[in-house]
């Protein structure tokens, strides 16, 4: 009977780190989503009203200073752009 908890308990934590992992790559995708959507004018995709996108903006300040932190250490696009208006 032992051996059948095992499993049980194996199977369980297997789906809790799929469930996580699967989380962690939506989140991810929807961050350059919300990039794209901001500073899409600026590369030529007008995808949102400028006046929307200066009303999300103050939500894009702690995106910001992660990719402030990540441009030190590799070349992004959006890395670049967010160093340059680097956050105060």
């Amino acid at each position: 009977m032992s051996w059948l908890k095992k499993f049980i308990r194996l199977v369980e934590v297997y789906f809790k780190r799929e469930s996580v992992d699967l989380l962690k790559e939506e989140e991810k995708n929807l961050t350059i989503l919300f990039d794209l959507l901001l500073f899409s004018p600026l590369v030529g995709i007008p995808l949102l009203p400028p006046i929307l996108s200066l009303e999300l903006l103050p939500y894009f300040i702690e995106e910001a200073e992660r990719l402030v932190e990540r441009e030190r250490d590799y070349d992004d696009f959006f890395s670049r752009i967010a160093a340059v208006l680097e956050p105060t």
